[in-house]
């Protein structure tokens, strides 16, 4: 019975713990999927002399890789520019990092509480 106990006690202190590190490994997923984007935008200007703010016509996807992050893209008025975001979606939504961004200047930002953006891709 106190093995039971001493077993219950660890599992409620490990597993939060461990769901908390496995989040935190899935925003490599966003990360990865905005640094592509960033590559396909980038080939599309070459090609085309302009970037597009539609994500088919840059053949990226909507979704990161493994699903954790949709994407989006968002730009200048004159198409000069574009600013990528990737919003966790599904079980990752519960992460405390609630987006990345990362814009044609190379600027990375995160949003820890959905609404204000810092510089970097770390979470403090």
């Amino acid at each position: 019975m106190i093995a039971v106990a001493v077993l219950g006690i660890l599992a409620a202190v490990a597993y939060p713990s461990y769901v908390d590190s496995v989040r935190k490994s899935r925003r490599s997923d966003a990360q990865a999927s905005l640094m592509e984007a960033a590559q396909k935008l980038e080939a599309h200007r070459a090609r085309h002399a302009t970037y597009t703010l539609t994500l088919a016509d840059a053949k990226i996807s909507a979704t990161s890789p493994e699903g954790y992050y949709t994407i989006a893209v968002a730009g200048c008025p004159i198409s000069s520019c574009y600013t990528l975001t990737a919003t966790p979606t599904g079980t990752q939504a519960e992460d405390r990092v609630k987006g990345f961004r990362l814009d044609s200047t190379g600027k990375k930002e995160l949003s820890q509480d959905g609404s204000e953006w810092t510089d970097g891709w770390v979470a403090h």
